[in-house]
């Protein structure tokens, strides 16, 4: 049985995300380097067992649960509490910081076209 790299990765990015914590952060809070995140965040390595679930531990999930399931925005979106704004940003911040650099003049132009679109149509149904 291989386990899926990416869906391992592409998981701690996005718990890393809702806390709001960068690599380095959360590599601090794991007592290992910022490589090592990045790396498992890349799928290029996985972590020692020992340090999956210490990892799994600080996320509240199960170590199944990080390497198995994919976690979909929405889940994201319907797990944290307060302020939408602040999730939004979250979510946001992390695919933009996915981005390469390269690219993300055009995905902010279109980011900023796509809000404007939603504020018009926002404001026009509510005025129906």
């Amino acid at each position: 049985m291989s386990l899926d790299k990416n869906i391992f990765g592409n998981n701690i990015k996005k718990l890393r995300a809702i806390k709001g914590l960068s690599r380095k952060e959360l590599a601090e809070a794991l007592d290992t380097t910022y490589r090592s995140v990045s790396a498992w965040e890349t799928g290029e390595k996985m972590p020692r067992l020992s340090k999956l679930k210490e990892i799994s531990t600080f996320f509240n999930v199960t170590e199944a649960y990080l390497l198995n399931h994919t976690i979909r925005d929405q889940e994201l979106l319907d797990s944290v509490e307060g302020d939408p704004l602040e999730r939004l940003t979250r979510l946001l911040y992390d695919k933009y910081m996915s981005i390469p650099d390269e690219h993300k003049p055009k995905v902010e132009r279109e980011l900023l076209r796509y809000a404007e679109i939603l504020r018009i149509e926002a404001t026009h149904n509510k005025n129906d």
